[in-house]
This record gives structure tokens, sequence and C-alpha cells, in this order.
């Protein structure tokens, strides 16, 4: 397997997983109480509490990463799209949650920055089989 699939498909897992973690404490406990996270982030944005976020993290974020990790990994040709999709709902999860609540904390940087890499790495993952 070639060092830049490991590469990124460990980020893809580390985000993934990540969002999962948080998302289901989110959802879990959607006061933000487990995250130390006051409900007032969330006065701007359409959301009384975080269970839609939590579940949006969790479930499209999370599922998405942790997926792509797993297809980079095993160095199957569905692995570059999987990645490509990932990192686009990783850009504009960090996007929409900079609109709704504000820049609150240097993770959304670094964030962003993980979906930038991904997007320009998962390029030159192997393409997936054209049929003829």
């Amino acid at each position: 397997m070639k060092p830049l699939a490991v590469a990124l498909g460990a980020l893809e897992l580390f985000v993934g997983l990540g969002a999962l973690y948080g998302g289901g404490a989110l959802a879990l406990r959607p006061d933000g109480s487990l995250l130390s996270m006051p409900v007032s982030l969330l006065h701007r944005s359409p959301f009384a509490t975080y269970l839609i976020p939590g579940l949006i993290l969790f479930g499209i974020v999370g599922g998405a990463n942790t997926l792509a990790g797993i297809l980079t990994l095993r160095g199957g040709r569905s692995g570059g799209t999987a990645s490509l999709l990932a990192a686009s709902i990783l850009i504009i999860w960090i996007a929409a949650q900079v609109m709704l609540i504000g820049y609150q904390h240097w993770a959304q940087t670094l964030y962003l920055g993980f979906g930038l890499l991904m997007l320009i790495l998962a390029p030159f993952l192997p393409k997936p089989a054209r049929f003829s």
C-alpha cells in the first residue's frame, strides 16, 4: 500500500472517529454537557439544543469519514471517490458551523485544514474502474 493511502486513510479515520465520538456525545446529551459546550453557543443558530447537530456530526460527518478511511486503507478504487466526498462533507460542516455559531475554537481551523488536505490528496489515489 502506498504511503499516501495510509496517511490519507489514517487522517480520515482520525476525523471520522472523532466526529462519531463528538456527535454521539452531543446526541446523548443535547445540552452539550458531555463536551462542556454551553447551549448558548447556539443562540444565533436555528437549533435550541445540540441534538440535530450531534446527529449530523455523528451520522454524516463521522460516517462518511470513517467509511472513506476504511475504503482508502483497503486500497480499493472507491477510496478516492469516498475521500473526495468525505472531504467535501467536512469542509461544508466547518463552513456551516462558522456561519451559524461564528469562530469559536482553533479546532475549527484545524479541521478545515484537514478537509482541504484530504481534498488535495484524494485525486492522487487510484481512480475507479471505467465501464465500457
